[in-house]
């Protein structure tokens, strides 16, 4: 009686960042099973690649041409994530240059590149054009990423007044409207019948009465 003894292989725990990918093996038979199938991209292959939200402990069958088994075990730890956080939401008007800073356990990266003081460093000047949000990519001694952002809003912003003198005495001697990120600009101006007696389509023009 020939008693054969199947002895399978498989690759050691590992652990990974958030969001990674752990390459798992096995050897020594001819056939695999790898339970649970969930978060692998093949659960009967010798080879196969996890990509869980959490820790996960597979364990894999290895079968033989005779139907020999052994049971190998793998355990996937994910590291946690690097902690990150930035500054709030800013609502500038267009043409101001705004501080923008990151707290982060790991080396920064800002994103997009443009109109930026420095892409690296914790704590830089923004002056964009329109409506940006720049992301800070946080990336620690484990080579994990975690992100976070600020958002740059351009709201309109725009104040008329209810009463003006102009009287000659230089002060509220003319009527207009006082705003910021605004784009296209019209005001009809009606007398008592409703008759039109004045148009500003331009943010500096100002009527006299």
């Amino acid at each position: 009686v020939d008693v054969i003894v199947l002895e399978g292989i498989v690759s050691p725990d590992t652990t990974i960042c958030p969001g990674g990918t752990a390459n798992l093996w096995a050897a020594g038979g001819t056939f695999y099973q790898w339970y649970p199938p969930a978060y692998l991209s093949n659960s009967e292959t010798a080879s196969t690649t996890s990509t869980p939200p959490h820790e996960m402990n597979y364990a894999v069958y290895i079968t033989d041409d005779y139907g020999c088994m052994d049971t190998g075990y793998v355990n996937v730890f994910l590291y946690d994530p690097p902690y990150i956080q930035v500054s709030e939401a800013a609502y500038p008007v267009v043409g101001d240059t705004i501080n923008i800073w990151a707290d982060a356990d790991g080396s920064i990266v800002w994103t997009p590149p443009y109109n930026i003081g420095c892409t690296t460093c914790y704590e830089t000047m923004v002056w964009p054009e329109t409506k940006t949000t720049y992301t800070a990519t946080v990336t620690d001694e484990n080579g994990c990423t975690n992100t976070a952002s600020v958002p740059i809003e351009f709201e309109p912003i725009i104040y008329v007044p209810n009463a003006f003198t102009p009287d000659g005495d230089s002060f509220n001697n003319d009527f207009k409207a006082i705003a910021h990120n605004i784009k296209d600009f019209e005001m009809h101006i009606f007398n008592r019948w409703g008759e039109l007696i004045y148009t500003m389509d331009d943010l500096q023009d100002a009527w006299n009465g």
